[in-house]
């Protein structure tokens, strides 16, 4: 069921009487507690065409025809739903046996193919065709799915499936697939010739500066998520009725946990990594460093049993 939006705004407002709220104030709280509203709800958004290579959106919700085998892949017509069915039908009706959602897996897929395409390209007078990379993301599919339940089985999760890509074995793997994939295979049939050597090298220079492997904006995502539970469990610090200052503390909250956050990712080494901002939550001198944050930010205390207080 849907959370309860009324009670979460009498948080920031310390009140339910909205006509005394300016509706912009409204509007950004709202935003602000999007991301707790039911995702299995009806979707009411105008769906994007399921082919990866088609941008079109429906002008109204329900304008898009489904897949009729698993009532869920939407598409603008017959031409997009043909190109993408040697995709598709790898996913249709619960396919899928890694433990990766469908949508990583493709966002995975078209990364990659747009990626090595574009080295392609750009070493190469012939470029290559969109029917070539529509049967190169067809086989990637299928060969990422079996690198995810064979040899590299521990990227099999929603967790460490982003640090997959910071692996040079895993990246050779992936450049050995496009030495062999038409179009791709001239360019690539060279490049892959010590590719993993040349990664690591690469790998090894960073982990030897200040630099983190993680870019900012991964960090910022899983301090955005902290940060908000962190405001809506101080919930009753928030009831001064002053919304616009409440919300300025929020994002001041963010910056200053994306700040300490990689400076205890360069100082720990083990947690630069998609699996490792994971796990990073549960080391208790983080935890310490963030809770002075929260506590410094939102002018609040800490009890003995971990409670914020006033």
């Amino acid at each position: 069921s849907c959370p309860d939006l009324d009670g979460m705004l009498e948080c920031f407002f310390g009140h339910r009487d909205y006509d005394r709220i300016d509706d912009d104030d409204i509007f950004n709280a709202l935003t602000f507690m999007d991301k707790e509203c039911n995702k299995d709800g009806p979707q009411l958004k105008p769906r994007e065409c399921g082919y990866y290579n088609c941008d079109k959106k429906e002008q109204m919700s329900g304008d898009f025809n489904l897949c009729s085998k698993c009532h869920k892949q939407p598409y603008c017509g017959k031409e997009c739903q043909v190109r993408d069915w040697k995709i598709h039908k790898l996913l249709c009706c619960g396919k899928n046996k890694t433990d990766i959602e469908d949508d990583t897996l493709l966002m995975i897929m078209e990364l990659m193919v747009k990626n090595y395409g574009a080295t392609a390209d750009a070493r190469s007078e012939i470029k290559i065709s969109s029917r070539q990379k529509d049967a190169a993301s067809a086989a990637l599919l299928k060969k990422l799915m079996k690198l995810f339940t064979g040899e590299f089985s521990h990227f099999n999760s929603q967790q460490a499936v982003g640090d997959a890509g910071t692996n040079p074995a895993f990246s050779q793997a992936l450049a050995d697939f496009f030495a062999q994939q038409p179009g791709y295979d001239k360019v690539w049939g060279v490049l892959r010739v010590g590719y993993r050597e040349s990664l690591e090298r690469d790998r090894e220079a960073v982990s030897r500066s200040n630099t983190l492997t993680l870019n900012e904006s991964v960090i910022r995502g899983a301090c955005e998520e902290m940060a908000k539970r962190s405001t809506l469990t101080i919930g009753n610090v928030m009831c001064d009725g002053d919304s616009s200052r409440n919300l300025s503390k929020h994002h001041l909250l963010i910056d200053a946990l994306v700040e300490e956050t990689k400076e205890f990712l360069r100082e720990h080494k083990e947690y630069d990594s998609y699996a490792g901002l994971q796990k990073v939550g549960y080391n208790p001198d983080y935890m310490l460093i963030i809770s002075k944050v929260i506590c410094e930010v939102y002018e609040v205390e800490m009890d003995e049993e971990g409670n914020f207080t006033t």
